[in-house]
């Protein structure tokens, strides 16, 4: 399986991803069929919708679907899904978020999260312990999953804030904030601090100490929500999705966020930066 093409290892997966997006907007569908390569359930994906991506060490592109985990070499996809009586298997076969590491994938599912090891070949069931540490629960429905240094965070639907411990164990972050918040949208930020945006605004978190280092108040009505940080203007761009405006913040030198007026596009799914420029996937409105 790691006998991939030269291509894959040479291709960013930012281009690769950004050249698909902008061939789907911009040329029609027998254009589209004339230079590009569809992989869909006709290549052998189980579900044409794809939720999430990423590229391992190895060079395979990995894709979160509604019908399982898929891998692609360049050629093939090996499609994992759950099995009732296998405890290795991967916990849930809808996949919403996907981070790849030196050792292996973490995979964020309707049921939890999974760490998927490269060695072992098999699905590790994560979990969180209460405080008490006298009850074991699944981590949900999750939602996001971010790096920042050696540490990791992930959120779920219910807005519920983790951090990992060890292994596959995982605790809930204590934050001097009100409890019935929810955190939707997370992002590393300098010097091992975070983005976040939460049902009552938008934070910067020191999430080592627990303590909040400056918050902007504004609640909001979508729980979908995507964060971009651009680091040279220090400009934090939020988009919600569909029937939405997307807010735009600075962030000061000793981190405090201000809001800011800017003419950008509403019904903003994705933002990524590619080559000097933003470009903002939106709902309807292309590209």
């Amino acid at each position: 399986m790691r006998n991939i093409s030269n291509s894959l290892h040479k291709t960013k997966l930012n281009d690769w991803l950004i050249m698909l997006v902008l061939a789907i907007i911009l040329f029609p569908t027998n254009v589209f069929a004339d230079h590009f390569k569809i992989l869909g359930m006709n290549e052998g994906m189980p579900s044409s919708t794809v939720r999430a991506i990423t590229q391992d060490k190895y060079g395979f592109i990995w894709f979160g679907t509604y019908s399982g985990l898929c891998r692609y070499d360049g050629h093939n996809f090996s499609v994992s899904k759950n099995i009732t009586e296998d405890p290795t298997s991967i916990i849930a076969n809808k996949v919403y978020s996907l981070s790849a590491t030196e050792y292996g994938i973490w995979v964020g599912t309707e049921k939890g999260l999974d760490f998927y090891s490269y060695t072992s070949n098999r699905f590790n069931h994560c979990y969180y312990i209460s405080d008490d540490l006298k009850t074991r629960s699944s981590l949900g429905n999750i939602t996001n999953i971010v790096r920042q240094g050696h540490n990791l965070y992930i959120t779920n639907n219910k807005g519920e804030l983790f951090c990992h411990k060890k292994g596959f164990v995982f605790k809930k972050m204590n934050l001097n904030v009100p409890r019935s918040i929810g955190w939707f949208g997370l992002l590393p930020y300098k010097n091992n601090l975070l983005l976040a945006q939460a049902s009552d605004g938008v934070y910067v978190l020191n999430p080592s100490t627990g303590k909040i280092i400056s918050r902007f108040e504004r609640k909001i009505s979508s729980q979908g929500c995507n964060l971009f940080y651009d680091k040279k203007s220090h400009l934090l761009y939020i988009g919600f999705g569909l029937g939405f405006k997307t807010k735009v913040y600075h962030l000061t030198e000793n981190d405090q966020i201000e809001e800011v007026e800017m003419q950008v596009p509403s019904n903003v799914n994705s933002i990524i930066s590619y080559k000097g420029l933003l470009l903002f996937a939106t709902d309807g409105q292309g590209m």
